[in-house]
């Protein structure tokens, strides 16, 4: 288990009691093709996939590199459906948390493995679905998308303060439940149960505040 922290993931959600699987991060990134960001895998090294406020899972890939192999990575980060939807309209809306909006042709936004395409990292209950959206040049920083496929929401922060938000109840975002009037729960994924069609069923444990 990593002991480094350097963004304070512990003090924001606890300290987990699992492993994270072992697979590096050269390994990872070789088969997605893609160098994820910095507080991402910083948060990977410490966690497995999380539920916060019993609603939003965020996944950690090393998780599904232990489910699926490294060969089954794409597909997971990937997301057909989405894709599907894009092609169909001709430009998709973001609006950014810092009260302006952005808009991207359904072209050029993509979805992975598209070149600078979404990457799925979170799925609410309501079928909310979360992403990485890569920087547009190498200067640039990565940022946190999340949708339910009519709406889009571009949050304006990092990862590390995503999860931050989440995790105190403070995110203000229309697409997610409001977490702020109860203490949010924190939990890490305890074990995977495999259903012989594919699908898979997640087991949680508590992390304690």
């Amino acid at each position: 288990m990593a002991t480094e922290d350097p963004y304070g993931f512990a003090a924001m959600l606890g300290e987990p009691s699992l492993p994270v699987a072992g697979v590096s991060w050269d390994e990872i990134e070789g088969a997605l093709g893609v160098t994820l960001p910095d507080e991402y895998k910083a948060w990977a090294d410490r966690y497995r996939s999380l539920r916060i406020g019993e609603y939003l899972q965020i996944d950690n890939v090393r998780d599904f590199v232990e489910l699926l192999g490294l060969d089954g990575l794409s597909a997971r980060l990937g997301d057909k459906a989405l894709a599907h939807v894009l092609t169909l309209r001709s430009s998709a809306r973001l609006y950014d948390v810092t009260g302006g909006d952005f808009r991207y042709r359904a072209d050029e936004i993509g979805v992975y493995p598209a070149e600078g395409g979404l990457l799925r990292i979170g799925l609410g209950d309501d079928n909310q679905k979360v992403y990485l959206l890569p920087p547009a040049s190498a200067a640039g920083d990565w940022r946190v998308v999340a949708t339910d496929c009519r709406e889009w929401w571009l949050y304006g922060g990092g990862f590390d303060r995503f999860l931050f938000e989440l995790a105190t109840g403070t995110l203000e975002c229309g697409l997610l439940p409001d977490l702020s009037a109860t203490p949010v729960t924190i939990e890490e994924r305890e074990s995977f149960y495999v259903y012989p069609s594919g699908s898979f069923f997640t087991n949680w444990l508590p992390i304690p505040p």
